[in-house]
């Protein structure tokens, strides 16, 4: 299983680092004041600026500095628009280096081992950079803009610019209106055995989920039961892409953990499926952004983070992702909980080995 080996394969790759994070005090402007970060002497010119003029300060400095290194796990197509729309927007050229989220954390924990600085701006899933924060790499910083954006966005030294949003979907074609399910549980109904898909590195949803039954009343034993007959009921498979495949062709009637934005792909192509009326709560796992603390050019470092968090989102609603503003939610008002990305950090392996024996229970399916 991919994904739930993730944070194994990462921790590997930054052990060797004897890195101590030096916790000063605070500048006034939300960040902590240690001078091995190199932000202090932006943070201290945009002291006090908000909105349009703080952005305008930031791009006069990015403009000095005349470059910005990104290093990001995104899809090509996605990176390529986002920052393209930033290098448009404000004339600095963006150098991106674009790889797997194992293979981008691996290289910065040893650039960072070796003191090369490489990487300004940090962009992958939320679980690696709670890891990378805890591991001394990454600059602390609460953005202007964090207020914005919905829960789960804002931690100490990485901020949640888009999110991963589970969603129950259905083929319109194999479900009736009158028999779609309703609620999360009721995917542990026996009619679904054989018709419901799962993604086999989905832990965090199994995670999140069950915490959120306990919490809502069903006692820990209830939970493990429900989970169980969900799993007995599913088709386990690889990658979400394929599971939306299976769910479009009809070869799944309902899919139980795939993101929204996949599922809302092949609805956008014309496949009988639908995620609406939205089975809540939805579940949100952040994708993030961050500042290396060892940035050679922290203006338009700076600068890149806060327009992510405004006007860039309208790039990544464009690009049919879920932002992190609460303005441009894709699921509007409904209810929604957050991954505990720091939860999962210390204990992945434990969530990991617990999901890996209940989808044994489900038949496993092709791989993506």
């Amino acid at each position: 299983m991919a994904r739930p080996r993730l944070l194994s394969l990462i921790t590997l790759a930054v052990a060797s680092l004897a890195l101590v994070a030096a916790c000063g005090g605070d500048d006034g402007n939300g960040n902590a004041d240690d001078d091995a970060t190199g932000f202090e002497q932006v943070f201290a010119s945009v002291q006090g600026l908000h909105g349009n003029a703080r952005i305008a300060r930031l791009r006069e400095l990015a403009e000095k500095e005349g470059a910005l290194s990104l290093y990001t796990s995104m899809t090509p197509g996605d990176e390529d628009e986002i920052s393209g729309a930033f290098e448009d927007e404000f004339g600095i050229e963006v150098s991106v280096y674009r790889a797997s989220t194992e293979a981008v954390s691996r290289r910065l924990a040893e650039e960072h081992e070796a003191s090369f600085r490489g990487a300004d701006v940090l962009d992958t899933n939320g679980i690696v950079l709670s890891l990378l924060s805890d591991q001394g790499i990454l600059a602390p910083y609460r953005p202007e803009g964090r207020t914005r954006l919905v829960a789960g966005s804002s931690h100490a030294s990485w901020t949640g610019s888009r999110f991963n949003t589970f969603v129950i979907s259905w083929n319109t074609d194999r479900v009736a209106v009158a028999e779609r399910p309703r609620t999360w549980e009721d995917l542990a109904d026996a009619r679904w055995r054989g018709k419901l898909g799962l993604e086999a590195g989905d832990f965090d949803w199994y995670e999140t989920l069950r915490r959120h039954w306990v919490a809502s009343g069903h006692t820990e034993a209830e939970a493990d039961r429900l989970f169980e007959s969900i799993a007995r009921n599913a088709l386990v498979v690889k990658g979400h892409s394929l599971l939306g495949q299976l769910l479009a062709s009809g070869e799944i009637d309902v899919a139980g953990s795939n993101y929204r934005h996949v599922v809302q792909g092949f609805i956008d192509d014309g496949a009988p499926v639908a995620w609406k009326p939205v089975v809540e709560p939805v579940i949100r796992r952040a994708e993030g952004i961050a500042l290396v603390r060892s940035a050679r050019h922290p203006a338009a470092a700076l600068l890149y983070v806060e327009w992510i968090l405004g006007d860039g989102q309208k790039v990544i609603v464009e690009l049919g992702r879920d932002a992190a503003r609460r303005d441009l939610v894709a699921t509007g008002s409904a209810r929604s909980i957050a991954v505990d990305v720091g939860g999962l950090v210390a204990n992945e392996k434990a969530w990991a080995d617990r999901w890996e024996r209940l989808i044994r229970l489900g038949k496993a399916g092709p791989e993506g």
